[in-house]
């Protein structure tokens, strides 16, 4: 809206000093750092967005107090635009959660805080129903179907819904805010000072606003925290969120296919909105919490150090290739001497059993003698795949092995468009030994 024309409406309907306007949003202006004025495209959405702003006071939850009119009024209608005037809160928005300690821990205690609020009144006002599954199950299915699967696997989706399918009746739903992130909580001097923004509020699973603001931390790739420093800051977010409302154990299983279902969200809705490359960076979210979320039971273990698991990882091997047990122990024994980074063993575990492992040998068994060393005997159980591990197996030895010293594997596949999911290139076409067609030769470069 212009200027003039907007600080014409103010001067008519409130009695404010209006000297200066700054522009916060499309629908949203600071009015002389006092107070906000925001435009609404609905009297119904206004309307709630007033109850709940009204309801939340009554809690003692900062949010920005409505200002009426000079005739009483809450919200002034111009031409079929509705406007709110509200106070300003005090104070800003946090830009990262680097630098503040404790703010994680403060986050969940705020988000905890914000959920009983709105639980305590949600059945006296007309609130949107809305459903995390049911998005999954309908207009994103949809979206990825039409993109013939590409950006991200039937088979991964598939997994996903699942899981979460398998979990969801027993998720306790309430009204959520929805739009959880720092841009929508202000602090004051590290004190959190207020909630804005209930535009998109819904009654919904209500960890979603938990899963939905810890992605955010993670969603821009060049600020995206390592696992084991966003692991603990989810840890922080979810211990205090505990301090105000106890989570359930299905809440806790459930959060990882929660994360994965907002990413396919926002995979879908920018691919709807022509928009490839933001879908590829929620595409690359959502593969890397497979990875790293599918892995929380699971501890991957090098055979170099741990000797004790010659013998089952030997019998293992041998089990799923069919290779000599003697030819697996042998190469084992010869890793545990140490004399050499060539060859090396690793396993996945899940307690005490072997679910997934791999190795790296100089050749295996082509006629590309100078392709060394390789990557060999990849296997994850049936009963364990799509869940990251075989990604986070391959990751997992390239790192190991460039510690090693070695920074470029090789590693034959009949497989076409999976290992291209973790870094790998393909190379060239080898003929293994026995075998009357070729095979697919990649690269991983460190």
């Amino acid at each position: 809206m212009d200027g003039d024309l907007l600080r014409g409406l103010i001067k008519r309907n409130w009695d404010i000093p209006c000297d200066r306007i700054m522009k916060i949003t499309d629908t949203a202006w600071d009015i002389d750092n006092g107070y906000v004025i925001k435009e609404y495209g609905g009297e119904r959405e206004l309307g709630r967005n007033i109850l709940l702003m009204e309801h939340l006071g009554k809690w003692q939850i900062p949010t920005g107090q409505i200002i009426e009119s000079s005739r009483g009024l809450k919200y002034v209608e111009m031409e079929g635009r509705y406007f709110l005037l509200t106070r300003k809160l005090r104070g800003k928005e946090v830009l990262s959660i680097k630098g503040f300690p404790g703010v994680a821990r403060q986050m969940g205690r705020i988000i905890g805080q914000l959920h009983r609020g709105l639980a305590g009144f949600q059945d006296e006002i007309d609130v949107w129903e809305n459903s995390l599954l049911g998005e999954l199950q309908g207009w994103i299915r949809d979206s990825l179907m039409k993109d013939r699967w590409q950006m991200v696997s039937q088979e991964d989706f598939e997994n996903t819904c699942g899981h979460l399918e398998q979990l969801y009746e027993g998720l306790p739903k309430q009204l959520i805010h929805r739009d959880v992130h720092f841009g929508n909580f202000l602090f004051d001097q590290g004190e959190f000072s207020g909630y804005i923004d209930f535009d998109l509020s819904q009654r919904n699973i209500r960890i979603f606003d938990l899963c939905y603001f810890l992605l955010g931390l993670q969603s821009e790739e060049e600020s995206r925290m390592p696992w084991e420093e966003w692991r603990q800051v989810v840890e922080d977010v979810k211990d205090g969120y505990g301090e105000v409302v106890e989570m359930t154990p299905e809440e806790e299983r459930a959060i990882p296919y929660v994360m994965q279902g907002i990413e396919l969200l926002f995979v879908a809705f920018f691919l709807n909105e022509g928009d490839g490359a933001n879908a590829a960076g929620a595409r690359d979210l959502y593969i890397w919490l497979r990875e790293e979320l599918g892995m929380n039971h699971v501890q991957i273990k090098t055979i170099v150090a741990h000797s004790e698991l010659v013998d089952a990882a030997a019998g293992w091997f041998h089990e799923k290739w069919g290779i000599p047990l003697e030819a697996y122990r042998e190469s084992m024994e010869e890793c545990l001497c140490g004399q050499n980074s060539v060859p090396q063993w690793y396993v996945a575990l899940d307690g005490n059993q072997i679910i997934g492992g791999l190795g790296v040998i100089e050749n295996d068994f082509h006629d590309r003698k100078d392709l060394a060393p390789n990557v060999c005997a990849v296997f994850v159980e049936e009963e364990y795949r799509c869940q990251g591990i075989a990604g986070k197996l391959l990751r997992y030895v390239c790192e190991d092995m460039e510690k090693r010293g070695i920074g470029t594997l090789y590693l034959v596949t009949g497989h076409d468009s999976f290992y291209e999911r973790y870094g790998w290139e393909f190379l060239c076409m080898v003929r293994c030994d026995g075998e009357e067609e070729l095979s697919r030769m990649y690269i991983h470069r460190g």
